[in-house]
């Protein structure tokens, strides 16, 4: 997948154009916006990974049918009449999410046009509720404990027909849900409680994103979308939106879970709210994608086992839900007492164990070089490459010059690598640099910059 970013002042960027390929390296020195961008593209995509539409249809249709559960057992003096209500309404919503899943896996794009298909039950719905509505005011009964119940389903069928009357109403209102989807994932992975904190400093102008062939996204207060619908179709094509960063968190899994658990009881007592916990959303979304084990042997078992080679075993999640690394030699440890860099390859090899990197995924990976031997980092950026070169989306932050190294020697080996790269190297002034720079003169711009700090201590000991 190629295409490019733009990114105007959002963080530390003031303009910068970032080119997406396979596999996608944002390199600089320190507090120059590479985590920044990474992040936000991971929480776009993982928003938009999402089919809001369908999702928020089910919604709506499951509470509807929750009420009219609460009702059956609520309503004083329960009569024909309202079993003939909840009976008609709980059919027809069953029609409703037939209809529903049949055009499921129907690409967006499509299914605006077809989202007609269900305007005939929600008319029945309608229908039947403004009958029963007036069944029920002709009759002295007392249905003070359940008017809440019968608002609520008021509330819900209209937004059913709101989404069904008229297609462009239908896309307003999933631009506005993919708005805030896209808000709430920035808010829960930067761990912030206003947007604004993502701006550059001093900037008057808002932030944005221009995403090639995809659509604009403005950032103020709230967030605002331009979309095709072409568009969302190829960003809800990936099987999995992925972010890895420090291997800490894993070695803190258990501790984090338990924090997240308590939290999330005391959340939900307050009525539901999101709240930041200190720990960005993505660990807790990878924590939940573990749990799945595919039934198919792993997709890329020969880049599996040369890094359970390399690293001389793997990990595991046990019976409990706590990783382990398993060698042959020394058997079983908790990831706690395990070395970070193993914790690094290691969560790699076990994605990859799950099937959960597959050719549909998009993997994000901050500073993989972190904990990791010069020649770890070497053999993470050849699985990168071999993984990139089955066709799987990888964006890295990086400032290793071992890992840009090898890029070059790969680029060496096999001319074609230069299509798969993009090398995106970003300044302190807030913008990309050698833009438009060929390849290899690229790499080593961005070495050489990598290189100062070491070059000027040699330097002072001369």
């Amino acid at each position: 997948m190629k295409f490019k970013v733009e990114i105007k002042n959002f963080g530390k960027i003031e303009r910068a154009t970032i080119q997406i390929n396979n596999l996608t390296v944002l390199a600089g020195k320190n507090n120059v916006g590479k985590s920044f961008i990474s992040k936000a593209l991971y929480a776009f995509f993982h928003a938009m990974n999402t089919d809001h539409l369908h999702r928020t249809l089910i919604t709506y249709i499951d509470e509807l049918s929750e009420i009219l559960n609460t009702l059956k057992s609520s309503i004083p003096y329960y009569n024909a009449k309202d079993d003939e209500f909840i009976t008609k309404t709980q059919n027809i919503l069953s029609i409703l999410k037939a209809k529903l899943l049949t055009i499921q896996n129907v690409p967006f794009s499509e299914k605006l046009s077809i989202i007609d298909s269900i305007a005939n039950p929600t008319e029945w719905l309608e229908q039947t509720f403004i009958a029963y509505q007036k069944q029920i005011s002709s009759k002295k009964r007392k249905l003070a404990g359940i008017t809440f119940f019968l608002e609520r389903m008021e509330k819900i069928i209209n937004q059913l027909a709101k989404y069904i009357d008229k297609k462009e109403n239908t896309a307003t209102t999933i631009a506005q849900n993919l708005g805030d989807a896209f808000e709430n994932e920035l808010k829960l992975n930067f761990q912030i409680n206003k947007l604004q904190e993502l701006k550059r400093t001093n900037s008057i102008d808002f932030t944005s994103f221009n995403i090639e062939n995809v659509g604009k996204i403005r950032v103020s207060n709230k967030v605002n979308f331009s979309m095709t619908a072409n568009g969302l179709d190829t960003l809800q094509q990936f099987s999995q939106v992925i972010y890895l960063e420090s291997p800490i968190y894993w070695k803190l899994k258990s501790a984090l879970e338990s924090h997240f658990s308590r939290t999330f009881h005391k959340l939900w007592q307050r009525g539901g709210r999101t709240y930041l916990i200190g720990v960005p959303h993505y660990f807790y979304n990878l924590v939940d994608l573990l749990r799945l084990q595919s039934t198919d042997e792993p997709q890329f078992k020969d880049i599996l086992e040369n890094i359970s080679q390399e690293i001389g075993g793997r990990l595991h999640l046990s019976n409990e839900g706590n990783l382990v690394f398993q060698t042959q030699k020394e058997g079983t440890h908790p990831i706690s007492i395990t070395a970070l860099g193993v914790a690094n390859l290691g969560m790699i090899a076990l994605l990859l164990e799950k099937n959960l990197i597959d050719k549909g995924t998009f993997l994000f990976i901050d500073e993989p070089e972190a904990h990791l031997h010069p020649a770890w980092q070497v053999t993470l950026m050849k699985t990168l490459y071999q993984l990139a070169s089955e066709g799987i989306n990888i964006i890295i932050t990086t400032h290793s010059i071992d890992m840009l190294k090898c890029l070059e020697i790969l680029v060496k080996e096999n001319a074609k690598a230069k299509e798969l790269i993009a090398l995106n190297h970003l300044g302190s002034d807030g913008y990309a640099l050698n833009e438009d720079v060929e390849f290899e003169k690229k790499i080593g711009l961005m070495k050489q910059d990598l290189l100062e700090p070491f070059y000027n201590l040699y330097l002072e000991g001369l």
